[in-house]
């Protein structure tokens, strides 16, 4: 026999599946911190919370969504459940159907009165983009209709029917007016703007004809490679055949050849003359090296040749203020001018920093000095290069840190340690991970299961399913006792449940 209350509950499933449903997804706990302290502001039951701005929160709940302003028993408005997209913090979207609809945060009201398809976010304002064009939002409250928008860095470009209108990070604008559908700058300086088929200098000279083949070079010269010939293009330069072919080897490096006849030109408009070689590597915007039969040489940007030892076989990257490179299957370093700095008779190097450089002897590495001289004992199986003093490095298969002298900043006790995006250092100890900082103070011991920096400058970690959230200092904001945590730092607070 049953018990009486499971057959009334039973029978209640039967015949109410909502009743059922309810009992099996209930409303989580959700509570708002002070995000310093980590003080409980308020608490409300809902499916989902967030905030769409410093005080005004959304919950969602059964059927609907609703906006209140830090207490969650004096609603502002609902709506029937559906999409909300915080934007910025005067605005946020609402979706309908398959468009938005955009609202203040101020008064939780629509602020256009025109639907939109997409939002993206450039330094606090919104482009937002409509059937018929492109809105783009300022925080002064001001709107600009556009086109279309090109995005480039620390630079916005709206294209308007009757010319581009460009701002800046300090949204300071600047107006081109031109009559052409084919509009565009040149990158990243934009002195030149395209009109139809022609560049026209922003900052005076000649205008450039546009080609099928036309590429920049050197920010302000517009090389065309075709019909088998290439021709030069820049402010003081109408139009000049330089060459049959051409090879961009850098930004600011080019090969050119004429008939039997080789060059390389460099940004300042050096060219120098090269005979038949095998190979050309740009090692930087103004140092070519060259190999030909009888090996290597440099090339600078004024003009002058530098032959290395012909005993040199392979350039390898640049290692701080010099190059690398190889001599009999052994790394060394040579300068600029071709003398060699470190002897060719290591298996390996790493590029030199704050005075060091990392070689290795078989399996072991150490440091030296810009005078060859041992600094670092050859005891270490792996290294990284200096940075601000501090260099990660692995032996007996334990990590550690160490100082410039070779003492120990962390010991070698843990079974690895990695740099994370913060700057700080991950450490793992057999299953449990921890936190140090930077210079090897330690912020969290070894006892968490895993551990993630916010980029809101928090640190949370997990054990046994449960998260907890620590300051950048390593100082406890939340308990280890929430099973899911948000930070949230453009609005001052913190979110949990």
């Amino acid at each position: 026999m049953f018990p009486l209350k499971v057959i009334i509950f039973s029978c209640l499933c039967l015949l109410l599946p909502e009743f059922s449903l309810r009992c099996q997804a209930q409303p989580f706990r959700w509570n708002v911190h002070e995000a310093r302290k980590g003080d409980i502001l308020f608490s409300v039951q809902a499916d989902t919370l967030f905030g769409l701005s410093k005080n005004l929160f959304s919950v969602a709940l059964g059927e609907e969504n609703i906006l209140f302003r830090n207490d969650p028993f004096h609603p502002l408005t609902r709506f029937k459940k559906t999409d909300i997209r915080p934007l910025t913090e005067d605005f946020f979207a609402v979706r309908k159907d398959q468009e938005w609809i955009l609202f203040r945060t101020d008064n939780g009201g629509p602020a256009r009165a025109e639907n939109f398809r997409n939002f993206r976010i450039w330094k606090n304002c919104i482009v937002a983009e409509s059937k018929e064009d492109l809105l783009l939002l300022l925080p002064s409250g001001e709107d600009i209709r556009a086109d279309s928008v090109q995005f480039s860095g620390e630079r916005i470009l709206l294209f308007k029917k009757d010319g581009i209108l460009l701002l800046d990070s300090l949204l300071k604008s600047r107006f081109y007016k031109t009559g052409s559908s084919k509009r565009k700058f040149n990158a990243p300086y934009y002195s030149f703007l395209l009109s139809d088929s022609s560049w026209i200098a922003l900052k005076g000279g000649p205008s450039f004809a546009e080609k099928p083949q036309s590429f920049w070079w050197n920010d302000t010269c517009l090389l065309d490679s075709s019909a088998g010939e290439v021709f030069i293009q820049t402010p003081s330069i109408k139009r000049k055949k330089i060459a049959d072919s051409v090879v961009l080897e850098s930004p600011y490096i080019l090969w050119m050849a004429s008939g039997k006849k080789q060059w390389l030109r460099f940004r300042n408009g050096k060219k120098i003359p090269l005979k038949p070689h095998f190979e050309r590597r740009a090692l930087n915007d103004s140092l070519c090296a060259v190999r030909f039969e009888k090996g290597w040489v440099f090339y600078s940007i004024t003009g002058n040749r530098y032959p290395l030892k012909p005993v040199i076989s392979e350039i390898g990257r640049v290692a701080g203020p010099w190059l690398m490179v190889r001599a009999n299957k052994r790394w060394g370093c040579a300068d600029h001018t071709g003398i060699i700095r470190i002897s060719c008779r290591y298996d390996s190097i790493l590029p030199m920093s704050q005075g060091l450089m990392a070689v290795k002897l078989g399996r072991e590495w150490g440091f030296l000095d810009a005078d060859e001289r041992i600094r670092i004992q050859l005891n270490f199986h792996m290294v990284q290069p200096f940075l601000d003093s501090v260099c990660l490095a692995a032996r007996d298969k334990k990590y550690g840190l160490i100082k410039p002298d070779g003492s120990e900043i962390l010991p070698f006790h843990y079974d690895k340690i990695w740099s994370s995006e913060n700057g700080n250092w991950l450490l793992m100890k057999e299953k449990w991970m921890g936190i140090a900082a930077f210079k090897g103070k330690i912020l969290l011991k070894p006892r968490y299961s895993d551990i993630i920096e916010a980029h809101s400058g928090f640190i949370r970690v997990e054990r046994d399913g449960h998260y907890g959230l620590f300051d950048s200092a390593g100082k406890q904001v939340l308990p280890l006792e929430s099973a899911r945590i948000i930070p949230d730092k453009a609005n001052g607070i913190l979110i949990s449940r």
